[in-house]
């Protein structure tokens, strides 16, 4: 669960080896992949989206492709 320091962010994923899960609450849908494209994420959680919206992944694909 990120919380914001983003210094604290980027000095984990310099050194963490293993896939890293980033999950920032609140971050809108079209945003989700902020993290991914700047290399600070493998992976972005998405439980909330997914439980609250039964069409997530096609929202996604309009959102990303």
């Amino acid at each position: 669960m990120h919380l914001g320091n983003e210094t604290l962010l980027r000095e984990i994923r310099s050194i963490w080896t293993n896939p890293l899960l980033v999950n920032r609450a609140g971050r809108a849908l079209e945003d989700l992949s902020i993290d991914l494209d700047n290399g600070l994420a493998d992976m972005v959680p998405v439980g909330a989206w997914s439980l609250a919206n039964p069409d997530l992944v096609e929202r996604l694909k309009k959102v990303l492709y």
